[in-house]
């Protein structure tokens, strides 16, 4: 199914290659019509064509950059008074005829934003070359403008037509930078080469919109306390801050940063993850935790780090974050996973247990210690805290060796002191045989359903529904939570190894979303705990013994998407494929699957508009399997029919992703298990980081493959 996919995006690659100078960026590509430029209704009477008010020619042998100069009319009511267009190098031996108008030609779309306001067109050029031509990239354009013209507050681009073509593609060329009444917009914004046909006419307008002001509102684990993955514009954001299943294509690398190097080296030699939180975005920042136990705010435009904090006591070195931070106004709350013990079966009497798990919480914007607190005596903090009426929630983990064989559950903690409220709340049931043995941990992010808390449990020894399944608990203000005792779902089969919930829920229509380890999808009504609405495996893998998925599911309201974890190998080490299975709501049959190869998915997938967003090979099991290979890290974008429309550039992607992005109105963003930050960017989100060279713009850990030890395969079962 890959195979066909990329085979059709390659064919859309070159037919758009060919009709109009130029792809999308990073390695993706488009099959239609732009989408940040979309038609009107067409006019039913176009007027007539306008004269050129100029025209020239410049030679196409060896381009190495020519230029010719195309005079607009100097008394241009909108502003321009001059076009140069760069020529970039080719082999081809020809001409190019250049023409241009001050208004747009008749008869075509004019140019409009998928939202907002619409572009002003400024000109336009037209570029028709005698002879075939390859160009290393498009051409570059110098707009000069009147001193009358008023630039403060606007940015500039410029967007191409097809030939015979009615609609604007998404901008090829831009933003612009501006020197004084001159605009540059560059030759080449990861687009590639530019192949050209004799006698055809191509058509690039010079156009300005206002700059956006981009509110990004990410500021939890899968973006709310639903845990939808799914952020619709806030309010005061720009109305063009909008990423769809059409603009998709064109995003492009805008940066990418490693802000922790040193932690790369330390992971890679004891075998576990930098960075398995995912990452936050908002306050023009994005938030960044590693398993080091660093923790930092890079500049959302930018890439560079605006400021780290380095979390005290972390064992090991490595023991650090392992859970996504939550944002709570100025307050960045950040769970500590603490020392794991050395706890094997036959040491129980002696062993050092699990413990020292702590939170800490900094100024969101100076990074500044607001509070640390105390560590715990037993247990870690693997989950995502959950902040509500001014508590803050946070799941224990215990029940297996590297969690201490101790009971887990939930604590609470005053989000000013960072105080423990009252005792901590285990999972294991009244009377259980195991004692404090038993587990009943909680690393999954909490769900807020407006009333209750619901979260997942597991890694237990003694199978029961209190441990090993889904609780809904009553939050209790100035006390911890009571567990709900008419609303417990059970998710022991009899048959799996392990039946763990170790993934968050989602909540969509008074329904309940998650997976299990056993490897099953469900659906549970809100009133109903009882029985099922969906209860189907994720792929049609054979059980993976306790490996399945430890995601979350995710919508955009169209389509809820659910990795499923671990894949499964034979005793021959052929390994079979991870699955992100699209299903409509209410469905236990896919729609669709994206696969991951030889590898893993755990992450969560985050939207757009119709577009979704996940990394599909996620790494190998347990380091790669005998005689297999490893399978290139990946991300992509695909749409509510779950068909991949666009892959990033693979050059710049570095290593895997274990949490999930974050999709705003500035961008994308997400952070692979080595402790790159990225950010992926439409044109007219990228602001003037686009001037600079690719280059400059990344600072990468070296590719490299890291798998977890962490809950990724459970040995509480005894």
């Amino acid at each position: 199914m890959r195979q066909f996919v990329l085979f059709a995006l390659l064919a859309s690659a070159l037919t758009l290659v060919v009709a109009c100078g130029g792809g999308g960026g990073g390695g993706g590509s488009s099959s239609g019509g732009g989408g940040g430029i979309i038609p009107p209704t067409p006019s039913s009477s176009p007027a007539s064509a306008p004269t050129p008010v100029a025209t020239a020619t410049a030679a196409m042998s060896g381009g190495n950059g020519s230029t010719v100069g195309l005079i607009l009319a100097p008394a241009a009511t909108n502003g321009v008074s001059g076009i140069t267009v760069a020529l970039p190098p080719t082999s081809a031996t020809g001409s190019f005829a250049v023409g241009g108008w001050t208004t747009l030609p008749p008869g075509t779309a004019a140019l409009t934003a998928p939202v907002g306001p619409a572009p002003v067109a400024l000109a336009y050029v037209t570029l028709t070359p005698s002879a075939p031509a390859s160009f290393a990239t498009t051409p570059s354009i110098i707009v000069n403008l009147g001193t009358a013209t008023v630039t403060s507050g606007m940015s500039y681009y410029v967007a191409a037509l097809a030939p015979g073509a009615t609609a604007w593609q998404e901008p090829l060329l831009g933003p612009a930078t501006q020197s004084g009444v001159q605009l540059t917009l560059p030759a080449n914004l990861n687009v590639g080469a530019w192949n050209v046909q004799a006698g055809t006419t191509y058509t690039f307008a010079i156009y300005a919109i206002p700059t956006p002001a981009f509110t990004d509102d990410w500021t939890t684990y899968a973006h709310d306390a639903q845990r939808t993955g799914h952020e619709t514009l806030p309010s005061g954001s720009s109305p063009l801050g909008t990423i769809t299943a059409q603009n998709a294509p064109s995003l492009a690398l805008a940066w990418s940063n490693a802000p922790d190097p040193a932690c790369h080296t330390t992971a890679t030699a004891n075998a576990v993850v930098v960075d398995e939180a995912s990452p936050l975005v908002a306050n023009g920042l994005v938030y960044y935790a590693d398993t080091c136990g660093y923790i930092a705010a890079l500049n959302r435009d930018t890439g560079k780090v605006a400021w780290w904090y380095q979390a005290p006591n972390i064992p090991h070195g490595i023991d650090g974050v392992l859970g996504t931070p939550v944002l709570d106004g100025t307050t960045l709350i950040v769970p500590i996973w603490g020392d794991p013990g050395n706890c094997v079966l036959s040491t129980l009497a002696t062993c050092d247990r699990a413990h020292g798990g702590y939170l800490l919480a900094l100024n969101a914007t100076t990074g500044a210690l607001l509070w640390q607190s105390a560590p715990l005596a037993l247990g870690n903090m693997r989950g995502e805290p959950f902040v509500l009426n001014g508590q803050v929630y946070e799941g224990i983990s215990g029940g297996d060796t590297s969690s201490g064989f101790v009971n887990g559950g939930l604590a609470v903690f005053n989000e000013t002191t960072g105080t423990q409220i009252g005792s901590t709340l285990y999972f294991a049931p009244p009377n259980s045989t195991y004692g404090t043995y038993d587990g009943g941990s909680s690393w999954s992010p909490i769900t807020y359903d407006g009333s209750r808390l619901l979260l997942g449990t597991g890694n237990t020894r003694n199978d029961d529904g209190y441990e090993d399944g889904i609780l809904a608990l009553n939050p209790q203000p100035g006390a911890p939570p009571t567990v709900d005792t008419g609303y417990v779902i059970d998710t022991f089969d009899s048959v799996s190894a392990d039946e763990d919930v170790g993934g968050g829920i989602l909540l969509l229509g008074g329904n309940l979303y998650f997976t299990a380890k056993n490897g099953d999808f469900y659906a549970f009504s809100e009133t109903n705990a009882a029985t099922p609405l969906v209860q189907t495996m994720i792929n049609t893998n054979p059980r993976p013994a306790g490996n399945g998925g430890i995601g979350t599911p995710t919508t955009d309201g169209t389509i809820i998407t659910a990795s499923s974890g671990y894949n499964v190998c034979n005793a021959g080490n052929a390994c079979l494929a991870s699955n992100l299975d699209c299903f409509t709501p209410g469905s236990s049959t896919p729609l669709g699957m994206l696969q991951a190869t030889n590898s893993t998915i755990f992450s969560y997938a985050a939207y757009g508009s119709g577009v979704g967003f996940i990394g599909i090979d996620n790494g190998a099991t347990a380091g790669v399997p005998t005689g297999a290979a490893n399978p290139a890290p990946e991300f992509v974008a695909f749409n509510d029919s779950c068909k991949i429309i666009w892959t990033a550039n693979p050059v710049n992607v570095m290593a895997y992703f274990y949490g999930g992005p974050a999709v705003v109105a500035s961008g994308v963003y997400a952070i692979d298990n080595a402790g790159n930050v990225y950010a992926w960017k439409l044109p007219y989100q990228m602001g003037t980081t686009a001037a600079l060279p690719l280059r400059e713009r990344l600072h990468q850990t070296p590719r490299t493959l890291i798998t977890s030890t962490h809950y990724l395969r459970s040995t509480g079962h005894l």
